[in-house]
C-alpha cells in the first residue's frame, strides 16, 4: 500500500496486517519491532514493540536525558501492572540541576500509559514518539538463501511502504504473507515480490532469511558459449 492511501488513526483493527520492521524514533533506534501496514498517525507510522525491546528504548532514551538534564525529555517509565507490564510515556521540563523527573513529581508535564495488546505487543503510538521506518544495514550476501539479523531484499519506500532492491517494484507488487508461527508463539512473516519473486523471511526460531533472484532473468538456452562463440 502507497503512503497516498494509508489511514490517518492512532488505533487499528484486529484485522490490520504486523509486518516486521526497523524504526527509529528522533536520534533513537534503530530497533526491532512491528508497523501495522497500511496506516498512519500524524506522520508517523504506527509500531509496536515486545516489552524487551520497550525496556530497551527506555534505557537508551533516560541515557539521553541524563546527557542533555537542562533539556525537555521525553521517557518511558515501565512498571508492574497486575500480571503484567505498562508503559509510561512521560514528558518533562528541562532540569538545570541535573537529575530526571518522576512520574509523580509535578515536573512531569505530560503523561500517556500503554499496556499490552492481545499479542502482548506495545503499540507506542503517541504524538512525541513518531516512528519512521528505516533500513537497517545488515550483513552482504549474494545468490541462495541467507541468514541475517534484518531484511536484505526489501527496503522502504516512504513511512509504510517496501520496495523491492532487485527490481525496483513498489506498491501492490509487493506481498506480505502471515502464518502462526512453528515456535509456539508470533508469527512468521513472508514478504515477496511478484515481480522477481525475491523474498524475506522470518520465523521466530530462526530470524530473518533472505531469497534471491537472478534479475533481469537469463535465457539459459540463449546463452553464448564464449570459448566457441556460438550457441549453444
Amino acid at each position: 500500500m502507497r503512503t497516498e492511501a494509508a489511514y490517518l488513526t492512532d488505533t487499528v483493527p484486529d484485522s490490520a496486517a504486523w509486518t516486521p520492521a526497523y524504526l527509529t524514533t528522533g536520534d533513537l533506534g534503530p530497533y526491532p519491532g512491528q508497523i501495522a501496514h497500511g496506516y498512519q498517525h500524524n506522520d508517523s507510522v504506527i509500531a509496536r514493540f515486545t516489552a524487551e525491546t520497550v525496556a530497551r528504548i527506555a534505557a537508551d532514551a533516560s541515557a539521553r536525558s541524563l546527557s542533555n538534564p537542562e533539556q525537555p525529555a521525553d521517557l518511558l517509565v515501565l512498571r508492574d501492572y497486575g500480571s503484567g507490564v505498562e508503559v509510561l510515556a512521560i514528558s518533562t521540563p528541562g532540569t538545570p540541576t541535573g537529575g530526571l523527573a518522576r512520574p509523580d513529581e509535578p515536573t512531569a508535564v505530560g503523561l500517556r500509559q500503554f499496556t499490552a495488546d492481545a499479542d502482548g505487543w506495545y503499540r507506542l503510538a503517541d504524538n512525541r514518539w513518531r516512528w519512521r521506518h528505516v533500513a537497517a544495514t545488515p550483513p552482504s550476501h549474494t545468490g541462495g538463501g541467507s541468514r541475517s539479523s534484518a531484511p536484505e531484499v526489501f527496503e522502504p519506500d516512504g513511512p509504510d511502504a517496501m520496495r523491492c532492491s532487485v527490481c525496483g517494484a513498489t506498491g501492490y507488487d509487493i506481498a506480505y504473507d502471515e502464518v502462526p508461527s512453528m515456535a509456539g508463539h508470533g508469527v512468521d512473516t513472508t514478504i515477496w515480490c511478484r515481480i522477481c519473486r525475491c523474498a524475506d523471511m522470518f520465523a521466530e526460531e530462526v530470524g530473518w532469511t533472505s531469497r534471491r533472484t537472478i534479475w533481469p532473468p537469463v535465457l539459459v538456452h540463449a546463452a553464448i558459449d564464449a570459448s566457441k562463440g556460438t550457441r549453444r
